[in-house]
């Protein structure tokens, strides 16, 4: 019997690398000849749950759903079209998704990568490594990021939630309140070709009690509101506009 097993792989996506070299996502699909692979279980069109602890075993589908249970344990968890739900308290190392949906549940670990492509990542009271989207939106609140944020167009909103590393964008709009904490620089990178021909900038928010420890650096012209209860640590490129509620 043969099965497909959809394995992410970190490449570079050849029409958003030309908009930032940081940014770059694919999943890569390969063939398997056995029913479930040696490293956890795989699937074309079916869903697959997992209800164990198997931090060493890989889960992947390439249309249907990937879920873990509450308390549930794998290394990579992976899917083309599909949407990922992670447990409360589930842990995996990596997770990647082109189009479907990432969710982290309360108390939720991704130690190093969550990436997607055109789908988007939700999360509360989660802790993960660096985020990565092209065009999806990463939302966040009252969790803990160790990593960098990187983003072509996607909305990246944060709430309550510290992120120990730099946020990169490009188009996609960037929001931080509720206290949030950026401890390294914000950056609007400079967009590439034809990625120029837009009217509208990107906005950048810094809401109630959230602070940028780092720069706002813009190497194209955005549009930068500070709430007056909000610190950072300058700007570079542009001008900010400071707003009360």
């Amino acid at each position: 019997m043969l099965t497909l097993r959809a394995t992410p792989v970190a490449t570079l996506a050849a029409r958003h690398a030309r908009l930032t070299p940081v940014i770059a996502l694919a999943l890569c699909v390969t063939w398997l000849a056995s029913p479930f692979a040696q490293a956890g279980e795989s699937s074309v069109n079916r869903s697959v749950e997992v209800d164990q602890r198997a931090p060493n075993e890989d889960f992947s589908s390439v249309n249907g759903s990937v879920s873990l249970a509450a308390n549930a344990q794998a290394d990579e968890v992976s899917s083309v079209n599909g949407n990922i739900v992670l447990g409360a308290g589930a842990q995996i190392r990596e997770v990647s998704a082109v189009n479907g949906s990432i969710e982290l549940a309360q108390q939720s670990v991704v130690r190093e990568a969550v990436a997607t492509v055109n789908g988007n990542v939700r999360g509360k009271q989660a802790s993960v490594g660096s985020l990565t989207s092209v065009n999806g939106a990463i939302t966040l609140s009252a969790s803990k990021v160790s990593g960098n944020v990187k983003t072509v167009n996607g909305k990246l909103k944060f709430e309550a939630t510290a992120i120990d590393g730099s946020i990169e964008t490009v188009w996609g709009q960037v929001e931080l309140s509720a206290g949030s904490l950026l401890s390294k620089d914000l950056v609007v990178r400079k967009p590439q070709g034809s990625a120029w021909n837009r009217s509208k900038p990107p906005r950048i928010v810094i809401g109630a009690n959230s602070q940028v420890l780092g720069r706002i650096v813009l190497e194209h012209a955005a549009e930068v509101l500070v709430h007056e209860s909000a610190q950072i640590g300058g700007i570079e490129g542009g001008a900010i506009a400071r707003f009360k509620d």
